[in-house]
């Protein structure tokens, strides 16, 4: 599934992956990149084949072809056909990535980081890196697995991003105190064949802010502007597994990608 490893380096990640071609000539050689520090040495063969896989897996997380998965003509819920989707396959191949679309028309802003990294799961961007050996939080060989998961998905979980009101403090002139609007994140959750990109099936996940108690004073606008964002995603990625089992009986999460 080669195509899926490449569909999945979306817009979002393009600047990300842009970053990573700058920097990748200050990598130290792939062939030591690729083993844990905490494994045995490798022999110079298994080095040598192990850092050409990474090299080739990075190429395609940089290359990235942004494809833009189509947005369904119609909004409403839509189920799966498990027995479909079984019979292309099952086990690990009925996990699902996930990434987002913003289908925002005419959209002034991008998304916030703090709500995609929420949504993209696993990161191409981030996966590069660390094949690369420029991401020391990651180890190489972890990110190597990472990517090898992420080019056998036949099943992409896809976020489009319809609506995103971002958090912000204001005050009416009839009120004596300012009030926080917490935002808003609309998104129609679409499962997409990861080798073609046709839609399958479909929910619609609505998120709506919760600014009960945040601080108004002025000082700290900017943090509880960036605390209320950050809720935003992480609640829209909270309802997913409950809107998951609505639609298909036959795909999943994996466990990691779920909490």
């Amino acid at each position: 599934m080669r195509r899926a490893a490449l569909a999945l380096c979306l817009p979002l990640a393009l600047a990300a992956c842009d970053a990573l071609s700058r920097r990748a000539g200050s990598a130290e050689p792939l062939a030591r990149a690729v083993r844990s520090p905490a494994a045995p040495a490798a022999s110079p063969t298994d080095a040598r084949v192990a850092g050409a896989r990474a090299e080739r897996l990075a190429a395609r997380l940089r290359e990235g072809l942004g494809r833009r998965f189509p947005l369904p003509r119609k909004l409403d819920d839509e189920r799966c056909d498990d027995a479909r989707l079984r019979a292309a396959g099952s086990g690990d191949a009925l996990e699902l990535a996930l990434t987002a679309v913003d289908e925002r028309p005419g959209a002034k802003n991008v998304l916030p980081l703090v709500v995609t990294r929420a949504l993209i799961a696993p990161e191409p961007a981030e996966l590069a890196l660390a094949l690369e050996g420029i991401a020391p939080e990651r180890a190489p060989g972890e990110a190597l697995g990472e990517a090898e998961w992420l080019e056998r998905r036949r099943y992409l979980g896809v976020y489009h991003v319809l609506d995103f009101g971002l958090p912000r403090r204001f005050h009416r002139p009839e009120r004596r105190h300012a009030e926080w609007d917490a935002g808003r994140l609309d998104a129609l959750f679409v499962i997409h064949d990861a080798a073609s990109g046709a839609p399958l099936c479909q929910s619609r996940l609505t998120v709506h802010g919760d600014a009960t108690g945040a601080p108004l004073a002025v000082r700290l606008r900017s943090d509880v502007r960036d605390r209320l964002t950050r809720a935003l995603g992480a609640e829209l990625r909270r309802r997913t597994p409950a809107a998951l089992a609505g639609m298909s009986g036959a795909l999943r999460l994996r466990e990691a990608a779920a909490q």
